[in-house]
């Protein structure tokens, strides 16, 4: 019948317009949740690396330096395991690339056990070397104690975790004496039993991955650093974590200048000298300069540990619905009161409660902290989700400050990094509070 037809066709039109709407209302949620953060993307060290093997014939220094972008990457959590090791591969196939271009023009690549010496500049790849931190300047207990790797895992300031790992220690075949000295004075017959012990022990105490590839390069002066620690020692320089050279500082005081007296100024001074001791030791080429960043970068994970440690025993995270949160008092000094070493202390809270279970899967939540620094709070914020690249807090924050109105300094590549008057500190955490009970 006519009327049954026009009815159909009613319905019919109803629900098309019905699928449309739901349609621009799907598209619509995804792209404000896409907008309602930040995301990690490649290193861009190593996107500058195959932009530069696209144009050219790359050389070891193009890829060291981009080797130095990918495990800097890394140690943030700006890169995931998978993609590292992604990554790493491309890079160890492109090194294959260079030797044997070398190789045609008659640049012999050295040769295990013929007693060649590389010359300076040569990069290697490693394909299993130990995650533990600065383990070649360190004793291997301390490497291992104050390794995010395993101290997560381990919680090696407890008496049981303490405890564990020197079990483990034995059962690698080394004593507690030896583990104490410096882990370069250990034999050839130690180093090899070690790797081959702890692949066979590791996942009994939850090491089930205690290597990691890597690169090395041949320095001026003929040693061999790591892409790891030179990785560590830049992050140190950059932030100014750094012992004055002690002939530096006499040439100074002879000269009677105490430095500019301007705030602002001086943190300019000191950022740019960071900046260009972060640029000379990238080659590893200054050992002077390389070992007092190795040194900084040592000390600076220390306080790291000690500073978490504390606040775990202390309960200081306090917990809200949508994240948890803390105020970071570092005893008088100012060490946390810098983005690379606040986000460092965030991300080691959070790789030790996530190993623990009690901030994994759906209790998993944003950890901000929150540290004094003169007139204002530095805030870093982490996604504590295993896997994510992508950081709820960066829009979180600004439309905090935005909701309250007040002013915050964000000057870093970083959006979840923002300085907020002492004043308005509190705030401006309610203000997260309430932005992100309503984005949820």
């Amino acid at each position: 019948a006519p009327g049954a037809k026009r009815a159909r066709a009613r319905r019919e039109r109803r629900e098309a317009k019905r699928a449309k709407r739901d349609a621009d209302d799907a598209r619509r949620t995804r792209i404000r949740a896409y907008y309602d953060g930040a995301y990690d993307g490649p290193p861009t060290a190593a996107l500058l690396f195959a932009l530069s093997e696209a144009v050219a014939s790359a050389e070891p220094t193009e890829l060291w330096l981009a080797a130095l972008g990918l495990t800097g990457a890394r140690a943030a959590w700006r890169l995931d395991d998978d993609a590292y090791d992604d990554f790493s591969e491309y890079f160890a196939a492109q090194l294959r690339h260079v030797e044997a271009r070398r190789a045609r023009l008659g640049q012999d690549a050295p040769v295990a056990g013929e007693g060649y010496q590389a010359p300076p500049g040569t990069v290697t790849h490693e394909r299993e070397e130990l995650r533990f931190m600065l383990h070649r300047h360190w004793s291997l207990f301390d490497a291992m104690y104050y390794s995010n790797y395993v101290a997560s895992r381990l919680s090696v300031w407890k008496h049981d975790g303490k405890r564990r790992l020197q079990e483990l220690l034995a059962k690698v075949g080394l004593s507690l004496e030896t583990c104490r000295q410096t882990y370069a004075f250990l034999s050839r017959d130690q180093r090899e039993g070690l790797v081959k012990n702890l692949r066979e022990q590791g996942p009994a105490y939850d090491l089930d991955e205690p290597f990691t590839a890597t690169f090395h390069r041949v320095s001026a002066g003929g040693g061999i650093v790591s892409a790891h620690d030179v990785a560590s020692c830049v992050d140190a320089l950059l932030e100014g974590h750094f012992v004055e050279d002690p002939n530096r500082r006499l040439v100074r005081a002879a000269r009677n200048d105490p430095g500019p007296t301007d705030p602002n100024e001086r943190a300019r001074r000191e950022f740019l000298a960071g900046f260009w001791r972060a640029y000379d030791a990238v080659l590893g080429d200054d050992e002077g300069l390389l070992k007092r960043g190795i040194a900084a970068a040592g000390a600076l994970q220390r306080g790291v540990v000690d500073q978490a440690v504390s606040m775990v025993e202390k309960r200081e995270v306090a917990t809200l619905k949508h994240f948890r949160y803390a105020y970071v008092t570092a005893g008088g000094t100012d060490v946390f009161a810098k983005p690379l070493a606040l986000r460092k202390l965030a991300l080691f809270l959070v790789g030790v409660h996530r190993a623990n279970g009690k901030w994994a899967d759906a209790k998993a939540k944003p950890l901000v902290l929150l540290a004094e620094k003169g007139e204002t709070f530095l805030v870093v914020g982490v996604d504590a989700r295993e896997g994510s690249a992508k950081n709820r807090l960066a829009a979180a924050f600004r439309l905090a400050c935005e909701h309250v109105k007040i002013d915050a300094q964000q000057d870093l590549f970083d959006a979840a990094v923002v300085e907020v008057g002492h004043d308005d500190v509190q705030r401006f955490v309610e203000s997260l509070h309430y932005i992100m009970t309503h984005a949820s």
